[in-house]
């Protein structure tokens, strides 16, 4: 497969003013492999994972694509328990980690 070692070397997610902002920093990808950074939202309560297709990139993923990380910022209307963070390279899954949030407003 594409980018083997590929891995999520830093995630954060923060929630302010309307806005859900991420940055993804990743390491292992080869120049040229496009990625997918899916981040879910875990509202609490025991509601599962959910993935709104605003908090989602495609694309180069690559160092020399991609310096300083992949940040989506996402307007939200409320702060979830936790993001949860899904690397795909090349249509592979490659890493996943969990963010902590704060009390769920969902």
């Amino acid at each position: 497969g594409a980018s083997p070692s590929a891995s999520i070397v830093a995630a954060t997610v923060g929630f302010a003013d309307g806005v859900t902002s991420t940055n993804v920093e990743l390491d292992g990808i080869n120049a040229g492999d496009l990625v997918v950074v899916a981040v879910f939202e875990d509202p609490g309560a025991g509601n599962g994972w959910v993935q709104s297709p605003e908090l989602f990139y495609s694309g180069p993923g690559g160092a020399a694509d991609r310096e300083g990380g992949i940040s989506i910022p996402t307007p939200r209307n409320c702060e979830p328990t936790a993001h949860r963070v899904d690397l795909y390279v090349e249509g592979e899954f490659r890493d996943s980690v969990v963010v902590e949030g704060g009390t769920a407003t969902c």
